[in-house]
């Protein structure tokens, strides 16, 4: 028997009838209908074993189950049945429905035999193909009833599997078991062959073995109770419910006119109702409201006015102290939303404290549950009670335990289920802590609680053994949940209880049980096989419905491609007064039958917003599911979505960069390359010489000239800042001249003399091939004055001490022989030996000297291995770029990775921008912050090699061993050093910077090009005009006056139009919003601003450099500009000068930047005319500050609370003239003058305005404390902030009308307060 080798591995002894069962499994398809208890479960156990026995090792096995409780209760069973087989679990809260790759998917399931989840976790895998049925070697539908209509059982077996059978077969697919205690529903007898169409399988129930079956199942006796209706006026109603209703109409009849206010006649007139449904226009939180009064009035239906008036209070009690100290995390609201529900909830009075519940304040309904729970209770009582609605749940097992008659006989818990969305929203009418359900389970079996109050979550599958008693408060809405609950009652002599009103049908109970035993005869015949006519009951969708990827296998049909569609808008860029959500529209045509429209928002380009569906139906929902799909195929032709039918973020599109952002923040790299291994060959293979000037001056006056002899030309160095010696210090190295006639040179006879002063300045020495000297220091004169020289002092003539003490630096080593000669004393002092007369001057200043030639020599070596020859010609820059801030504090690459990080971002928006013309601002966006992320640049610059040449150590750090000859040519090869990524493309930036200082944008791309390989893919046709979403320009506004404002005049007027049009502004079909432009003129302000901060402003800091930037480029100060940017235009006007006389006058208009922006949204037209009139005074004075302040006005700008449209019109004019001007830069510059941006920012600059953000003066003043900002909002809209550095809190609490505003308040207190308390004390000390 196949069984019997089973039974040790599943540590299971089947039962006769489960054997049965798994016999009939093993010979095909079946679905098992055994009642609750009877071991269901144990045959799937059984059946999986079998079938990993004959099952590729590649597949896997996939267990479904309809509730998270039920999948994780599964779990567990074949967890411990099979504990040498790789199981896994994937529920909603493992945010699997953010599992975008295919990448993820393979990972996550390699190696697993087995997998437990709810159906739409496979669903959702298999519609996008990350996973395909071939995969799967057996499918087992745990409550397999389940699997009809839409759900997502019937969307597995429909979609995929009964497709896969006509496609390849019927021996491709994999093997159904289903497991249920009723396989039919709605008491139709025709739902069992529906059923079993949908799942493919044969219902079965044992036979042979039926007398076993019943042994091991207890049914319940039935008891009725029926009840009287309340009549009214006989019970006390809820005072506070009747206030809760109130408030909750007040809100209501303001929201109804916002919404009129929402939409114009014209869009009104335009939409049919269903389109006007679907739009739904509610706020969220007044929606929450409305169900929150809605179960409260349910509630004192149920059970009366006690119930009803505990629920909201301790509802009430919970939202505003949450809402307050924002302890629930799930209660994560806007803060409008919150300030909403708290006015509407603050009003309510609530009562402190509930007196008991009595026959007055609890409907009949109740008091007949409390009076039969008197009666039933014995100490052995574990009682189910099912109720329709959580909140009944909640609220009954608090009536439970106040009631006088049952409060000290049961000690009840609830269970309703939990949600797989880990982001979903807390329902504010929601009371339930969804973490203690699973306590409760275990209290109920450990005897602690002896009622459980369950919706029907608890109905299927979930392991409640000891219950005995089982009561519907509710009449079961079906025959498949009669036959459920009456299974939780497993003891024998167990009670099933059922509440009926006075007109429910008393026979209701005995007529299901009659309904069960014709279902059961029916699928115990044993001749019973599958309807063929119901094999495939749902036809198959037709190609023209169906968009598959072949690639993939990821499919998109009618059911799914609503839901796909908006999903698609949801992740679209979030705007104020926009609804992204698709909007759908229909036309009943002659014929009656009705198409379908959706329109999709304007930040979709114009040519995908629309679609049609593609046939007429006969009703509206097919029609917008048809019109839907045609949408989604559309944007995935336009690649807008991968091939797994997913939005590009953070899909394969973005993939490989999101990966790497994932690996740690440090990496191992290649040792600093060693440049005198370079020397050291050269010297060995070539007779040339070169001579080098090198000086050092301190204060002005040089105090060391000499010449360096070396087989190498050396780059010139200007003259650059050497560490502090206690007053300015500086050296300079000249361009290296060849030798002319180096065998006259005599070189090798300076060899001791070299050698020895080596010795007395550092201890060390570098030799090259036959140990001879790399290079030598010679006087600065000329090169015949030179040979003389060398003459004279050859080593024959050599009379100085050898071994002479010369003073230098401690902790100093000269790690190349450059040195000083000695001279004889009795020599006359000349012009030509003046250099050799302070060796301690020498020795000073060596270490720093060879630092800085042998950054040189590595900046030239770089240049030369990255064939960067071209684009990097100032090879002293070159080397700064390449010295990381350790390596050299007075001169590293700061300042130049600030331009380069600039640049980069600039180059990479323009070619997104121009490549990628169907892309949202959202798509645009996120692929650049990824591919100029520090990760994505670490690693393309570690595949360059780039890594060995970058200088981390300063010469102080240099080892004092001497290098030998085997050290010189090892290089270090293979040895590593840790370095953080960030630094790695620091000196990427630092070098597209340095190539942008030689030859502007075009010598910076062709760098940049090196490192990001991106940029170096450009279209055909590359045009930044016609990258815009709208080409043509006929039709477009006149915007003449805005030309004349700006001081541009447009080539292509659509591109003005997409730079002002705003999301809102729907009825424009044929124009993008204004994002995309934003996007790019964000890099291109940023570019401007830093191509005119370089200009003449080298000695500026790289972080001042910054500090000006973020002055300049922040969202409140453009929105500023936005609001105070305007035109004075002349026109002419008559006015009566006397009697029937009249005259022409000149007058002016004032007409504003953003009057110009075209909206579609009635609301914000007088939202804005608030605003400007509320802060016309605040404008005032930031205007003022702006032109003669001495800092920077930070808290003014930030309660401003500028609407975000003002801000992002001036970018996207930035993008939009440097779009129509195809890239000229200098147009940019001028708007930039025209708009003050940089009149303002040489004013901060000239006049050294304080321009550091509050936040950040803190966080420079208190070092490495910590400091935390705590902020909240106030029921007068207010906001408070505190701060606290180490923990302790400074100053008081400080308002604004604003977040932000309340924080840099808070910031600059506490400013003031450790400025004062320095002046007396340590900063330590007032800081506790």
């Amino acid at each position: 028997m196949a069984t019997l080798g089973l039974l040790a591995e599943t540590n299971i002894r089947p039962r006769a009838y489960q054997l049965e069962m798994l016999e009939e499994s093993l010979k095909g398809n079946i679905i098992v209908a055994m009642d609750t208890g009877s071991g269901k479960t144990q045959i799937a156990v059984l059946r999986i074993s079998a079938e990993l026995e004959i099952c590729q090792a590649s597949q896997i096995i996939w267990f479904l189950a309809p509730t998270v409780s039920l999948c994780e209760q599964q779990y567990k069973v074949l967890s411990l049945h099979l504990p040498s087989v790789v199981i896994k679990l994937l529920l909603g809260r493992d945010n699997v429905d953010r599992w975008s790759s295919q990448h993820i998917w393979d990972t996550a399931l390699s190696g697993v035999r087995i997998v437990v989840s709810t159906h739409a976790v496979l669903a959702d895998a298999l519609s996008h193909g990350f996973v395909v049925m071939a995969k799967l070697a057996l499918l087992i539908f745990d409550e397999a009833h389940h699997c009809v209509r839409n759900h997502p059982a019937n969307k597995i077996m429909k979609g995929f599997y009964h497709q896969q059978g006509a496609e390849l077969g019927l021996t491709s697919r994999p093997k159904i078991l289903g497991l249920t205690a009723s396989p039919i529903v709605r008491s139709k007898p025709e739902e069992l062959r529906i059923i079993e169409a949908n799942l493919d399988s044969v219902t079965k129930t044992p036979r042979i073995n039926r007398q076993e079956l019943n042994q091991h199942v207890h049914i319940p006796e039935l008891i009725e109770i029926v009840y009287s209706e309340d009549c009214l006026g006989s019970k006390a109603r809820s005072s506070t419910l009747e206030l809760l209703l109130d408030r909750v109409q007040d809100t209501e009849n303001q929201c109804l006119k916002y919404k009129l206010c929402l939409l114009s006649a014209e869009e009104t007139a335009g939409l049919s109702k269903s389109s006007l449904t679907v739009r739904n226009w509610s706020t969220s939180a007044q929606e929450q409201l409305k169900r929150f009064s809605a179960r409260s009035r349910y509630i004192q239906q149920e059970l009366g006015s006690w119930a009803s008036e505990y629920y909201i209070t301790a509802t009430i009690s919970r939202v505003t102290s949450s809402m307050h100290l924002r302890q629930n995390a799930r209660l994560d609201w806007k803060d409008e939303e919150r300030i909403h529900i708290l006015n509407a909830l603050g009003k309510i009075r609530v009562v402190e404290s509930l007196n008991p519940p009595s026959l007055q304040n609890i409907s009949n309904k109740c008091d007949s549950l409390c009076q039969f729970l008197k009666g039933a209770y014995s100490k052995d009582f574990r009682g189910l009670i099912f109720v329709e609605q959580r909140v009944t749940a909640i609220a009954l097992c608090q009536l439970l335990s106040e009631h006088p008659e049952t409060k000290n006989l049961f000690s009840s818990g609830t269970f309703v289920g939990t949600s797989t969305n880990q982001s979903r929203k807390t329902e504010i009418a929601d009371l339930l802590d969804q973490k203690c359900q699973n306590e409760v389970l275990k209290n109920f079996r450990e005897g602690s609680k002896n009622i459980i109050i369950a919706t029907s979550a608890l109905e299927e599958g979930i392991d409640v053994s000891a219950c005995n008693v089982v009561i519907c408060f509710n009449k079961p809405p079906n025959l498949k949940s009669f036959i459920q609950r009456r299974g939780r009652a497993r003891h024998e002599k167990s009670t099933f209880m059922i509440l009926l009103s006075s007109g429910d049908n008393a026979d209701l109970g005995a007529a299901w049980e009659r309904m069960e035993s014709k279902m059961v005869e029916e699928y115990m015949r044993e001749s019973r096989q599958l309807d063929e006519e119901c094999r495939v009951l749902d036809e198959i969708e037709d190609d023209s419905m169906t968009l598959r990827v072949e690639s993939t296998g990821a499919r998109l049909t009618l059911d799914n491609a609503v839901g796909h569609l908006h999903h698609f808008c949801a992740i679209l860029p979030v705007y104020c007064y926009l609804d992204s959500r698709p909007v759908f529209t229909f036309q009943t045509e002659t014929t009656g039958r009705i198409r379908g429209f959706v329109r999709l928002p304007n930040s979709v380009h114009p040519s995908l917003r629309q679609a049609t569906s593609l046939r007429s139906w006969q009703n509206e929902n097919m029609a917008a599911k048809d019109a839907a799909l045609q949408a989604y195929v559309a944007l995935y032709k336009a690649g807008l979505l991968n091939d797994n039918l997913l939005p590009l973020v953070p899909g394969d599109e973005f993939e490989e960069t999101k990966s790497a952002e994932d690996l740690s923040s440090m990496v191992k790299i290649q040792q600093q390359h060693n440049p005198w291994l370079d020397i050291a060959k050269k010297s060995a293979t070539t007779e040339k010489r070169y001579l080098t000037s090198v000086k050092v001056r301190v204060a002005g006056e040089v105090v060391i000239s000499n010449k360096l002899t070396l087989p190498t030309q050396i780059c010139s160095l200007p003259w650059s800042p050497l560490p502090e010696q206690g007053i300015r210090s500086e050296i300079c190295i000249d361009d290296s001249e060849e030798i002319t006639d180096p065998d006259n040179f005599h070189l090798d006879s300076c060899q001791a003399s070299t050698r020895s002063m080596l010795r007395q300045v550092g201890g060390t020495c570098i030799t090259g091939c036959q140990n001879s000297l790399l290079a030598q220091v010679t006087p600065p004169i000329t090169q015949d004055e030179l040979r003389a020289w060398i003459r004279h002092f050859s080593t024959d003539n050599f009379e100085g001490p050898r071994d002479a003490r010369l003073e230098h630096q401690p902790g100093t080593r000269s790690a190349v022989p450059l040195v000083s000669v000695p001279i004889s004393q009795k020599q006359e002092l000349t012009s030509t030996t003046k250099w050799l007369h302070d060796p301690n001057r020498f020795a000073k200043f060596a270490p720093h000297i060879i630092h800085r030639l042998e950054t040189l020599l590595l900046g030239g070596e770089m240049v030369d291995r990255l064939h960067l020859n071209v684009q990097l010609q100032r090879v002293h820059l070159v080397a700064q770029a390449l010295c990381l801030p350790s390596a050299n504090a007075l001169s590293s690459n700061t300042r130049l990775a600030f331009l380069g990080d600039t640049v980069l971002d600039f180059l990479v928006t323009g070619k997104l921008f121009a490549a990628h013309t169907t892309w949202h601002e959202g798509y645009l966006s996120a692929k650049r912050k990824l591919i100029i992320s520090n990760a994505h640049i670490s690693k393309m610059a570690l595949q360059t090699g780039l890594d060995k040449f970058i200088i981390t150590k300063s010469c102080q750090e240099k080892s004092s061993e001497s290098p030998k000859i085997p050290d010189i040519y090892s290089d270090d090869i293979g040895r590593t050093r840790d370095l953080s990524k960030t630094a790695i493309a620091n000196v990427v930036q630092a070098l597209i910077g340095t190539a942008y200082l030689q030859g502007k944008l075009k010598t910076a791309l062709k760098c940049a090009q090196v490192f990001i390989p991106e940029l170096l893919e450009r279209p055909a046709d590359f045009s930044l005009r016609m990258a815009c979403g709208r080409r043509e320009s006929a039709g477009v506004p006149h915007f003449g006056t805005l030309e004349k404002l700006l001081g541009y005049k447009f080539h292509n007027t659509s591109i003005l139009t997409e730079a002002m049009t705003h999301p809102s502004c729907e009825h424009d079909l044929t124009t993008y919003s204004y994002g995309r432009l934003a996007v790019l003129g964000s890099s291109v302000l940023s570019m401007t601003i830093v191509q005119s901060l370089y200009s003449g402003n080298e000695m500026i800091s790289g972080n001042q450099l910054q500090l000006v930037r973020a002055a300049t480029i922040n969202k409140g100060f453009l929105a500023f500009l936005c609001i105070d940017t305007s035109l004075d235009l002349d026109y002419c006007d008559i006015q009566e000068s006397g009697p029937s006389r009249f005259s022409k006058v000149q007058r002016q208009q004032n007409i504003p930047l953003w009057s110009f922006m075209r909206l579609g949204h009635s609301q914000m037209v007088s939202d804005r005319a608030e605003f400007l009139q509320k802060h016309a005074k605040a404008c005032q004075g930031i205007r003022l500050i702006l032109a003669s302040g001495k800092s920077y006005p930070w808290r003014d700008l930030a309660n401003l609370e500028a609407n975000a449209y003002f801000s992002e019109i001036v970018r996207s004019l930035f993008g939009a003239v440097y779009a129509d001007s195809n890239g000229d830069i200098l147009q940019c510059s001028l708007l930039a003058e025209k708009l003050k941006i940089l009149p303002i920012m040489r004013r901060l600059m000239q006049d050294n305005v304080d321009i550091m953000h509050p936040k950040n003066r803190l966080g420079e003043l208190v070092g490495d404390r910590s400091v935390t900002y705590r902020s909240d909002s106030t029921l007068e809209n207010n906001y408070y902030c505190t701060v606290r550095v180490n923990g302790k809190q400074i100053g008081d609490a400080q308002t604004a009308p604003c977040k932000q505003g309340a924080t840099i308040r808070a910031a600059e207190q506490a400013l003031r307060i450790l400025r004062s308390n320095l002046e007396t004390s340590p900063i330590g000390t007032c800081m506790g």
